[in-house]
C-alpha cells in the first residue's frame, strides 16, 4: 500500500486514508503488508506481518511522484499481488510506468489514472 505524503496531503487527508487501509487490511487479511509513504521518491518503508495493527503515521514530504513505489518495489525484488495507492490524484502518470501487477488508484479528488483500477473517495464527512 503506497501512500501519498507529499506537500498537499494534511492530517485530515492522512487519517483518511489510514481508515482505508486497515478495511482493505482487515477484509484481506494479507500475509504481509508493505506501507510505502511516498513524495518524489520512498521516504519511509514500514513491513506488517499478519495479525499485526497497521497504522499510518504523518509523515510530510515535498513534490509527487506516484509512480515512485513502482521503482522501488523492482529495486527490492519485491513482487506485490497487488498496489495499492492512497493519493490526491495530483501527480504525473505514464502508461509507459505501469507495472505488470494490477494497480488500484484511491483517489481524493476528481482525477484519474490512464490505468489500473481508479476509485474515488470524498474526504467530506457525512
Amino acid at each position: 500500500i503506497q501512500v501519498d505524503v507529499s506537500g498537499s496531503i494534511n492530517q485530515n487527508e492522512l487519517d483518511h486514508y489510514n481508515g482505508h487501509m486497515q478495511r482493505i487490511v482487515s477484509q484481506c487479511n494479507p500475509e504481509r503488508v508493505h506501507v510505502l509513504y511516498v513524495d518524489t521518491d520512498v521516504c519511509k518503508h514500514e513491513v506488517f506481518e499478519q495479525g499485526e495493527e497497521v497504522a499510518l503515521t504523518f509523515y510530510c514530504g515535498g513534490g509527487t511522484d506516484m509512480e515512485a513505489g513502482f521503482t522501488f518495489l523492482d529495486k527490492e525484488g519485491i513482487n506485490p499481488e497487488v498496489f495499492v495507492c492512497l493519493t490526491d490524484g495530483y501527480t504525473d502518470f505514464s502508461v509507459a510506468n505501469a507495472p505488470d501487477y494490477p494497480v488500484i488508484w484511491c483517489i481524493s479528488s476528481d482525477i484519474k489514472a490512464p490505468y489500473g483500477e481508479n476509485i474515488s473517495f470524498s474526504l467530506e464527512q457525512a
